[in-house]
């Protein structure tokens, strides 16, 4: 449990580290508008190398409904343990601590919006720019996809069937994050700070979750 708890403070420390990096190291007018880019050389060089493929986000923007579908299968669970229940503190606590993940990712994203520490390396629809760091789309599917995994055992009884939505969960958390940067609508620090941050918000809630369980041992 301790572990974990450490785990989520490391990448927590990661991701401020690159975050500052971006601000600090290399940064050059390498962007669209010649907007000032952080970790230039790195960023530039691996844009350079996949380019633009429109094709790419149009299969990340349906990957990450895949993803956000496990956001509904949670919601579900809980109205239905509420109904049977008849009591909201009945409900599995497992759930509460599932929201305050995603209360969480919520707000960062939100944050995110807003801060602007790169920009990304194509312009918006409208010629403006956009702030790009860290990317939300890996940001949202690898807290919701890691969620699941955390409590697929839990919740999916069937070993094949539960295995297979693991594999599943896996999948998303690769393809999205990777298919931003084989689109070109994201820098390659983008991608790395969204898997930072992801990692310190599932290493914090898995240690939250072990917690719980070994509270409700003790009480057993």
């Amino acid at each position: 449990m301790k572990k974990k708890f450490i785990i989520s403070g490391v990448f927590a420390v990661l991701f401020i580290w690159l975050a500052v990096a971006l601000k600090l190291v290399d940064v050059r007018a390498i962007g669209p508008n010649e907007s000032s880019i952080g970790l230039a050389g790195l960023n530039g060089a691996v844009f350079g190398f996949f380019g633009t493929h429109e094709i790419w986000d149009k299969i990340t923007d349906v990957a990450i409904v895949l993803a956000l579908a496990t956001v509904v299968i949670f919601a579900v669970i809980g109205v239905i343990q509420l109904v049977q229940r008849k009591k909201l503190a009945k409900i599995d606590k497992e759930l509460f601590a599932l929201l305050g993940l995603y209360a969480a990712m919520a707000v960062l994203y939100v944050l995110f919006e807003k801060v602007r520490i790169n920009f990304r390396p194509v312009l918006e629809a409208d010629g403006a720019l956009e702030a790009s760091f860290p990317s939300t789309h890996t940001l949202v599917s690898c807290v919701t996809t890691g969620a699941m995994l955390i409590l697929a055992k839990k919740y999916i009884k069937n070993r094949k069937a539960c295995v297979a939505v693991q594999v599943a969960c896996v999948l998303l958390a690769i393809l999205v994050p990777c298919g931003r940067i084989f689109a070109g609508v994201h820098w390659f620090t983008d991608v790395l700070g969204g898997y930072l941050l992801s990692g310190a918000l599932l290493a914090l809630f898995a240690g939250a979750v072990e917690a719980l369980g070994a509270k409700k041992k003790s009480k057993s």
